[in-house]
């Protein structure tokens, strides 16, 4: 079905996927959106001027919860996405990308649990990665509450782009749309500013299978990329935190290791560290965190600093920044063996797909 007219009353959930020469992986993505078991939802398309055979593909469905909207030209993903966007009728809509597959419970445990808390503006998914052939190459199940969702959001995405569910009614109070300046990392934008008004989840299920090929946007996340999430971070702590302001220089000398991998001096080792020792305070002080959730934030503060300072800031292979590894960044990163620990107990807990709650 091709357009934007519609009868009757508004479904439940818009499944929102944009298409460009997606031919490749575009029926199983779609055969698993059509095959769920919640079914009171809108299926959005946004054909983005593709020249392979993804618009006849489209038009072989015969199914009236289909709708394609065809751009007429190529405009690109995140413009793509606001044309949906402003064509959705559900009261939540379900991000779903043309490369990706559904388990056929998704839809459904999404909205059971946006039904069991009002508040919930966001809800991701674990998920498995698959490669081209769709053979799983690793699973990703990391369950995150409100608290450690936010905590996450100071560095990167909490939520893959393609598990989101997220409540309309918040991004119609607040006029909230993807941002169109960013061609990539689009979705960490906009998850920051949806946790702005409402709370974030992600489940433990295993909802989704996350394709990762040549062709895919954060397969490998290139420079553009991650110099758009450095400032997409950056935007954050001065839109959030202005307590921090102080950190504020620190806190991009942290990021530009972490996602420009500068490699470290002595200096921005001292500032690294000044950084996240004001962000686990500030953050803490702020959600009121119990003792439980101090230890976690400081278990996952010593991973984004090992991740930072060691491996793509390469400090410690020289006597100055080893110094000064050990005078400021010691006390940050002693927690990390139990956050080992912890997630390799997670591992041997994991979920088949499909399970969870």
């Amino acid at each position: 079905m091709t357009g934007s007219a519609t009868t009757g009353a508004p479904p439940r959930v818009t499944v929102l996927m944009a298409v460009y020469n997606g031919e490749t992986f575009l029926r199983a993505a779609m055969d698993s959106i059509l095959g769920q078991t919640f079914a009171d939802f809108e299926f959005v398309i946004v054909e983005d001027g593709s020249t392979d055979s993804a618009p006849g593909i489209l038009a072989a469905y015969d199914d009236p919860r289909i709708r394609v909207l065809p751009n007429g030209r190529n405009i690109g993903l995140t413009p793509s996405l606001n044309v949906g966007l402003a064509a959705a009728r559900g009261e939540f809509v379900a991000r779903m990308d043309a490369d990706d597959i559904c388990t056929p419970e998704r839809l459904e445990r999404q909205v059971a649990a946006m039904d069991a808390d009002p508040d919930l503006a966001l809800v991701g998914s674990s998920y498995r990665l698959i490669d081209d052939r769709g053979q799983v190459v690793r699973t990703k199940v990391k369950p995150l509450d409100d608290f450690q969702a936010r905590w996450v959001a100071m560095f990167r995405t909490p939520v893959e782009h393609s598990s989101a569910m997220v409540r309309r009614g918040v991004l119609t109070a607040h006029g909230l749309r993807y941002d169109e300046s960013f061609r990539s990392a689009q979705d960490y934008d906009f998850w920051l500013r949806i946790l702005d008004h409402g709370r974030g989840r992600v489940l433990p299920d295993l909802l989704l299978d996350y394709r990762a090929h040549g062709a895919n946007i954060t397969a490998s996340p290139g420079m553009g990329q991650l110099a758009n999430m450095r400032r997409i971070a950056l935007a954050n702590l001065d839109r959030r935190w202005p307590e921090l302001a102080a950190v504020r220089d620190d806190f991009d000398a942290l990021l530009a290791m972490y996602f420009a991998a500068e490699r470290g001096t002595a200096e921005s080792v001292r500032r690294a560290a000044r950084a996240m020792a004001a962000l686990i305070d500030g953050f803490c002080r702020r959600h009121q965190a119990a003792p439980a959730q101090r230890t976690w934030v400081r278990r996952q503060a010593a991973g984004i600093l090992a991740e930072a300072l060691l491996r793509r800031g390469r400090c410690g292979r020289d006597p100055g920044t080893f110094t000064a590894l050990v005078r400021y960044a010691v006390p940050l990163l002693a927690p990390l063996p139990m956050r080992m620990w912890d997630e390799r107990m997670a591992h041997r807990r994991r979920p088949r797909a499909g399970t969870g709650g």
